[in-house]
């Protein structure tokens, strides 16, 4: 079977946070969850957000996907090297902003 670990990273600052006037919130990663409902049933999936759990460096994985924001750019870089160096696949990715062509 083939394991694929999505990882979201810890940033300095903590989880996304937004404040007004009237409440506040953190805003939960969204885009691992559903990349793992997305992904065909022959592929285990696990999820681990640096923000609750560590990272195991040690469980074996084939495929290892990190949602990246600008300010866990730093931390994912370092996590991806962490992985490359054992020879597992890196993918990155984040949401993009701005107009689509």
């Amino acid at each position: 079977m083939i394991r694929l670990l999505l990882i979201v990273p810890r940033s300095k600052r903590g989880n996304i946070f937004i404040k007004s006037e009237k409440m506040s919130f953190n805003i939960p990663p969204l885009s691992p969850p559903l990349l793992a409902a997305l992904t065909p049933k022959n592929v285990d999936v696990e999820i681990v957000d640096e923000n609750v759990d560590e990272i195991d460096y040690k469980i074996q994985v084939n495929l290892v996907g990190i949602s990246v924001l600008t300010m866990t750019a730093p931390r994912s870089y370092e996590i991806a090297d962490q992985y490359r160096i054992k020879g597992i696949p890196v993918v990155l990715g984040g949401i993009r902003y701005g107009k689509q062509a």
